[in-house]
């Protein structure tokens, strides 16, 4: 009995050595970043994200997120935009999603599918404006990002949702879920 529990366990932990660490990493699915790229240039919504920059080091009071994600947004909406809801997507050189921001290295494996949403109050642009929303990350963590402008709030109340976030986010999350109705 005891020869039979070593032997399971030296081979549970060959797998686990055998396995890499990427399988089991936080957000390690697959992405069809082309299909986002190509949902996104057909979004009739009046407010886009119309240009993604990272600056290494900008952030350099916080070690595990040092650097800032830049999102350049056109406001094509008539009126003044008063809040933001936006979604992020990254992903590696394989396309492989990866976590915007990284708190630490440690595996989770919880969460593989989560996206990054966060919503800007405060933001006050006049119809036809451009302006910045800034985001600390973990640019060594990924290479590319995809990102989508969700909803909106308009300075007099309105809320408005962007009509492809559902299909976007299904994208994003690697396709996990299904839109039923």
């Amino acid at each position: 009995m005891k020869m039979r529990m070593c032997v399971c366990l030296a081979l549970c932990a060959l797998l686990a050595c055998a396995l890499p660490l990427s399988a089991l990493a936080f957000n390690n699915y697959a992405l069809d970043v082309d299909a986002l790229k190509a949902l996104e240039q057909q979004d009739p919504f009046e407010v886009k994200i119309v240009k993604k920059t990272v600056t290494d080091g900008a952030n350099s009071n916080d070690f595990s997120n040092p650097d800032i994600l830049t999102l350049d947004v056109q406001n094509g909406f008539g009126k003044a935009i008063a809040q933001v809801s936006v979604m992020v997507v990254c992903y590696d050189g394989e396309n492989l999603a990866q976590p915007l921001q990284g708190n630490s290295n440690l595996i989770t494996v919880r969460e593989k599918r989560k996206l990054y949403t966060s919503t800007f109050e405060d933001v006050n642009a006049p119809g036809g404006a451009s302006f910045q929303l800034n985001i600390a990350c973990g640019h060594s963590k990924f290479t590319g990002a995809r990102a989508l402008v969700a909803q909106v709030v308009t300075a007099d109340g309105e809320t408005l949702t962007n009509p492809i976030y559902e299909q976007w986010q299904e994208l994003a999350l690697g396709s996990p879920t299904h839109i039923l109705d």
